[in-house]
C-alpha cells in the first residue's frame, strides 16, 4: 500500500495543478471554454488510470501495467501545461486588448473634459463681454457723447485674458483717465492722451494707429509693469500711474470697478 504521506502530497498536487487551468479574467468566454475543455480533457485521462481516484495499487503489478500508468500520468501532465499555456496567452492578449480599449476610453474622457474647460472658459469670455457691452449701453461720456470703445468689447475682455488681468481695470482706467475716451484731457508734456489711447498712457500718440492696438499695449502695459511687479490693487497702483494724486485716482478706480461689477450680478 501507498504512503499516505504520499497520497495526500498527489491529491494536493492534483488539486494546485487544476488552478492554472481557470483564468482569471472572466469576461473572455473564449478563455472559459477553453479552461473547461482543458479540465474535462484532464478529468478524462484520469478516469482512464485503473484505481487512480481511490489511489490503490493495480490489480496487475507488472512492470507494462505500471508502465501504462506512468505514460497516462504523464500524457495528463503534458496536456495540462498545453492547456494552461494556451490559456495564460489568451488571458495576456485580452489583458492587452483591455489595456487598449482603456487608454482610448482614458484619451476620450480626457479629450472631452478638454472639450467641456473649453466650453466653460469661452462661455466665462462670453458673459464678460456681455457685461461690458450692457455697460457701455448705459454710458454716457463727456458732451453726451458714447464711448468711441464700444463695439470693442470682445478685444477688451480678449486681451485682458490674455495677459492675465482684470478686464474691469480696462474700463475702470479708462473712465479715470479720459471718461473712456469721450475727453480728450492733455498729460504731462502737453501730450494728448488720444488718438486710440484712453488710459493717459505716455507713449508717442503715432504708435497706436487702432482702439485694437490701444487695448493691447495698455493691458500689456498693465501686466508687465504693474500686476507681474505685485501692484495688482488700484490703492498699490496709484503711486506708480498717477503720483500726483495717488488716493483719489485709487478712489475713483475702485469706485468704477464696484459700479462694472454690478452688472455681473
Amino acid at each position: 500500500m501507498k504512503n499516505p504521506e504520499t497520497n495526500i502530497k498527489n491529491q494536493k498536487d492534483i488539486g494546485k495543478s487544476s488552478e492554472p487551468l481557470l483564468c482569471k479574467n472572466k469576461r473572455s468566454i473564449f478563455q472559459n471554454r477553453i479552461a473547461i475543455l482543458g479540465l474535462a480533457t484532464y478529468m478524462l485521462f484520469l478516469s482512464n488510470i485503473p484505481d487512480l481516484a481511490s489511489q490503490k495499487p493495480p490489480q496487475d503489478k507488472s512492470p507494462r501495467a505500471y508502465g501504462e500508468i506512468s505514460e497516462a500520468k504523464s500524457h495528463c501532465r503534458i496536456m495540462e501545461i498545453i492547456c494552461s499555456n494556451i490559456i495564460e496567452d489568451e488571458c495576456k492578449q485580452d489583458e492587452e486588448r483591455n489595456f487598449t480599449t482603456s487608454a482610448h476610453t482614458r484619451g476620450q474622457y480626457l479629450e472631452r473634459g478638454s472639450r467641456s474647460t473649453e466650453q466653460e472658459e469661452s462661455f466665462e469670455l462670453q458673459e464678460k463681454v456681455s457685461v461690458v457691452k450692457d455697460f457701455f449701453e448705459d454710458f454716457t461720456g463727456k458732451d453726451g457723447h458714447k464711448t468711441p470703445l464700444k463695439g470693442y468689447e470682445e478685444e477688451i475682455v480678449k486681451f485682458a485674458d490674455e495677459y492675465d488681468i482684470d478686464y474691469k481695470y480696462v474700463i475702470a482706467i479708462g473712465m479715470k483717465e479720459s471718461r473712456l475716451g469721450t475727453d480728450g484731457g492733455e498729460g504731462i508734456s502737453g501730450r494728448p492722451f488720444r488718438p486710440y489711447n484712453a488710459w493717459g498712457l505716455m507713449i508717442d500718440p503715432n504708435e497706436l494707429n487702432s482702439w485694437e492696438e490701444g487695448i493691447e499695449r495698455f493691458c500689456r502695459i498693465l501686466s508687465e509693469h504693474y500686476i507681474e511687479q505685485g501692484l495688482e490693487t488700484p490703492y498699490e497702483m496709484g503711486p506708480k500711474y498717477c503720483p500726483p494724486n495717488s488716493k483719489n485716482w485709487a478712489n475713483d478706480v475702485s469706485k468704477f470697478m464696484s459700479d462694472i461689477s454690478t452688472y455681473e450680478e
